[in-house]
Formats: C-alpha cells, sequence, structure tokens
C-alpha cells in the first residue's frame, strides 16, 4: 500500500501540491494498493528476514507467535 500520489504513475506527491486541499481533491492522500506488486514485495520481505537471521539479528526459536495482517478478505486464501 502507499499513498502521497495520486496514483501509481503520478510524478507529482502531495508536497508539490499549491494547498492540501488540492492535494486531496486529486487523491494524492488516498491509501492505494496495486496487486501486481505482492509477488515482489513477498519476496522482498522473506529475504529480508533471511539477511537478519543470517546476521544474528533474528533468532526463528524465539518466536512464538507471527501475526500476518491482509487488507482485505481478498488476500484470505
Amino acid at each position: 500500500m502507499y499513498s502521497g500520489l495520486a496514483n501509481e504513475t503520478s510524478t507529482k506527491s502531495w508536497l508539490d501540491y499549491s494547498s492540501y486541499l488540492d492535494a486531496a481533491t486529486a487523491g494524492a492522500f488516498d491509501l492505494l494498493q496495486n496487486i501486481r506488486w505482492l509477488d515482489n514485495l513477498m519476496k522482498l520481505g522473506v529475504e529480508g528476514w533471511l539477511r537478519l537471521i543470517k546476521a544474528g539479528r533474528v533468532c526463528p526459536q524465539e518466536i512464538d507467535w507471527l501475526l500476518c495482517c491482509y487488507s482485505s478478505h481478498f488476500f484470505l486464501e
């Protein structure tokens, strides 16, 4: 999920508008999600955890619970 741009191809962030109202009207404060990015996002997340484990910053044996969050029932499966 991301915010701050009117859409994923926009080159203008909310800071580039003349006022908060103009940015909001353009949709620059909307919370957006592109599900096409999820495969890469999951890969980056797993790779990041593996780097932390290898560096000794995370010990898997000390983890009792893993809280996973999905943003809608679309992702439940």
